[in-house]
């Protein structure tokens, strides 16, 4: 199973610790470059992920996931339930996907911004 510690890198891209999204616009949404160094050189366990949504001026909008199959379908819960404690503390609330009873997915972008 993930552990606590596997799941906090994800806030913040590496920083540690979620920024409040309140203060922030569309231009603090990160470049594809920015965003593919990022995950390049720490966050090498996550993958881009389109959202199904454009910005404004018509670009594809992004997201970062991780998936992984969780021996069974209670570590998977319990995953998905430690991720969520984590979450809920940073103030900064993933998706999460449970499918086919141990596949989990998490799925992070700023929703205010709709991006990176």
């Amino acid at each position: 199973t993930m552990s606590t510690a596997d799941a906090a890198p994800a806030c913040g891209l590496g920083a540690g610790k979620c920024v409040p999204c309140e203060s922030l616009d569309k231009s603090h949404i990160l470049s594809r470059e920015a965003v593919d160094k990022e995950l390049s050189e720490s966050l090498k366990m996550w993958k881009l992920k389109p959202l199904d949504k454009t910005s404004d001026d018509g670009s594809e909008q992004h997201a970062i996931s991780r998936s992984f199959t969780a021996r069974n379908f209670q570590c998977a819960l319990d995953a998905i339930n430690a991720i969520g404690a984590i979450a809920e503390r940073e103030n900064h609330h993933p998706d999460l996907h449970l499918t086919g009873y141990r596949n989990v997915e998490i799925v992070l972008y700023t929703h205010s911004l709709g991006g990176l």
